[in-house]
């Protein structure tokens, strides 16, 4: 990994420590959440941004039925270049 291409999917309590410590290394491509986070600059409105932007997708989501349902939207936007990480 040479360069920014994570994207950190959830921006809770832990997908926001993740996404700035991302941010910080130079790593962080992108970020999206459910309930938007001011703080974080490279926030994009859509999954498909997020998958566009980021070769690897770090999901820090709450329970069960919230992965499911990322990803059932994440699903068709991947491509053979993207690694899920499921936190």
């Amino acid at each position: 990994m040479t360069e920014a291409n994570v994207a950190v999917l959830g921006l809770g309590l832990i997908g926001s420590i993740w996404a700035k410590h991302y941010q910080s290394a130079g790593r962080l491509a992108s970020a999206w959440s459910r309930s938007p986070n001011p703080e974080l600059e490279l926030q994009q409105e859509s999954l498909g941004a997020c998958a566009a932007k980021a070769d690897y997708l770090q999901l820090c989501l709450y329970d069960a039925a919230s992965v499911e349902g990322v990803l059932k939207q994440l699903i068709p936007l991947l491509e053979s270049r993207h690694t899920v990480i499921q936190s």
